[in-house]
């Protein structure tokens, strides 16, 4: 799988989302970002939904950018999943204690950065919830 393919995983986890701009009308778009370097939304729009998505995916940093990945940890963490970081290990824990099984164990990994490494962890964490989601569906 790809970094893109990743990020755009990633992105609707941590609040992104593309949706019609009411004041511009129903063939328009707007994708909403949370950018933790700046402190607030990033905003793109344009007439075609799936290229809305891929400028969100191309403007998300959290495959590069220590800031995004700490928002994204921080975000993972708020929900009740201990992160645990050391070097280029990320270990995400099922719940409030690191006692419990974990969702994402990177000790058997070999990431060439600490960035990698936390970037999967967070990818793997989003698939962690998907899953979850879709059986809650059923």
């Amino acid at each position: 799988m790809t970094t893109e393919e990743k990020k755009a995983e990633i992105i609707p986890m941590l609040g992104a989302k593309v949706e019609v701009w009411e004041e511009v009308g129903k063939d328009y778009y707007k994708g909403t970002i949370y950018n933790p370097i700046m402190g607030d939304n990033w905003c793109c729009g344009m007439g075609d939904k799936d290229k809305c998505m891929e400028t969100l995916v191309r403007h998300a940093k959290y495959d590069t950018d220590a800031n995004w990945q700490l928002y994204a940890i921080d975000w993972i963490e708020n929900q009740g999943y201990p992160v645990h970081i050391v070097k280029k290990t990320v270990v995400i824990y099922s719940n409030n204690t690191i006692s419990s099984p974990s969702i994402w164990n990177g000790t058997k990994q070999r990431f060439s950065t600490k960035k990698e490494a936390i970037f999967e962890a967070i990818y793997q964490f989003s698939q962690y919830l998907k899953t979850k989601n879709n059986a809650k569906e059923i």
